[in-house]
């Protein structure tokens, strides 16, 4: 176990991790209302430049693929091993906060660097990595870096997936200077990467409610993303009788509340249902829509629940809309299923706690992260720091700078242990 109990180590890892969380802040589309960073602009790129410089500083070995992901690699003295990954993203949701994804590449970074000023070996490489748009505020997909990596993102999805401007992911990537052409290069084997492990803020309320300094994952529940578009006919909103309408807007209500009940009712404690966007055409106050437009973001950590989920969803749409007279389209833009954390990673990290004297708690993961898909090629674990109140994508979003320390410490020696051990196995 590396010596990182020492108050004047801890203290100048609080300092340099404080200092970069504010400086990452800068980069921001949104300065007045909370923290904005979205893939492949001008903020997104700058922010990028920072942490590979600040990386080559420190001196790790920087390099980046065709697609933007970044890696920053502690050689070990067995590079023959796969190598031990740490990291998340740094795009920022719209109106957000200065710690989700950040403190993970953050963190990673330090950990790497206290391993390294410690002068103590450790036989696998160990790799700070900066995954490309974890969150799916751009392009309506999340985890695009991760799933290009895992062979779960096509060079079709590239030309289908468009931001509202109608922008392709394949001219974003070009626009900044990637090689959407060679998408194949990011592909990564299953067995290449030995390990990874995420440092991320909980964005929920369990660790700081119960107390806790950690959490530990065991489960990551899977998001199905949903685009739903009913259409019905437009009319005159005072001169056409209720049951002559083909109104869409009733029927997008109806459809939300019998599915809301649903996830309501049922008895698994991660099941969870959204509606986070709705648009109305042609939106006036007096005339009948033409067309809703909403998303549905469900997600569990059940994965038969998570079927069933499916199954309901249209089963309700179809007789709804079939009962109202509208027609719709239904597109799946994403359905990823649940992630079981791996035995020797979760184990090893309650290990160090127990060492460190840190009170924690195994806990699942309603949100998704890049863990979730790399788990598809690699075993996986995850540490948690607290919310403050639980609040996470808005501007109020907080971890107090201690406990993000503190999960850097967690995250350092497990990364370190985990360099000199064998690789985990998902039993």
């Amino acid at each position: 176990m590396l010596d990182l109990n020492r108050k004047v180590l801890f203290d100048q890892s609080l300092e340099r991790l404080k200092a970069q969380l504010y400086e990452l802040a800068e980069f921001n589309e949104t300065p007045e209302h909370g923290i904005t960073r979205i893939v492949y602009t001008n903020r997104d790129l700058a922010a990028k430049h920072y942490v590979k410089e600040y990386m080559k500083e420190i001196g790790l070995e920087v390099s980046e693929d065709v697609m933007g992901n970044i890696f920053g690699k502690l050689p070990g003295s067995n590079s023959d091993l796969p190598p031990v990954w740490s990291g998340s993203h740094l795009d920022a949701p719209l109106n957000s906060g200065m710690f989700d994804g950040i403190v993970g590449v953050l963190g990673a970074i330090e950990a790497l660097r206290l391993i390294k000023e410690s002068g103590l070996k450790h036989e696998r490489d160990l790799v700070a990595v900066i995954f490309v748009s974890e969150e799916p505020t751009r392009f309506g997909m999340g985890c695009l870096g991760s799933r290009a990596m895992t062979n779960q993102l096509s060079s079709e999805d590239l030309v289908k997936l468009k931001d509202k401007d109608g922008i392709s992911l394949y001219e974003a990537m070009k626009r900044a200077n990637y090689r959407p052409d060679k998408l194949e290069q990011v592909r990564i084997k299953q067995g290449e990467i030995g390990m990874f492990v995420e440092l991320h803020i909980e964005q929920g309320p369990v660790l700081e409610t119960n107390q806790k300094e950690i959490g530990i994952v065991n489960v990551i529940a899977a998001p199905t993303e949903v685009k739903l578009t009913i259409k019905g006919e437009q009319r005159h909103a005072g001169s056409t009788p209720m049951n002559l309408r083909k109104d869409p807007m009733p029927a997008a209500a109806e459809i939300l509340l019998t599915l809301e009940t649903w996830a309501k009712d049922s008895t698994k404690a991660h099941t969870v249902f959204t509606v986070g966007d709705l648009k109305v055409f042609p939106g006036a106050s007096n005339v009948i829509p033409n067309e809703v437009v909403m998303t549905i973001d469900s997600r569990d950590a059940d994965g038969e629940n998570k079927e069933k989920f499916m199954a309901l969803l249209n089963e309700v749409i179809q007789a709804v809309c079939a009962k109202r007279g509208v027609s719709y389209e239904l597109e799946v833009k994403t359905h990823d299923q649940p992630a079981q954390a791996d035995s020797l990673i979760t184990n090893t990290i309650k290990k160090v706690c127990e060492e460190l004297k840190m009170d924690h708690q195994v806990l699942a993961s309603g949100a998704y992260h890049d863990s979730m898909i790399m788990s598809k090629i690699v075993p996986f674990g995850m540490i948690f720091i607290p919310s403050r109140d639980g609040i996470s994508h808005d501007a109020r979003e907080w971890t107090e700078f201690k406990q993000v320390a503190s999960g850097v410490q967690v995250l350092t020696n497990t990364l370190y242990q985990l360099a000199n051990e064998g690789v985990g196995s998902n039993e």
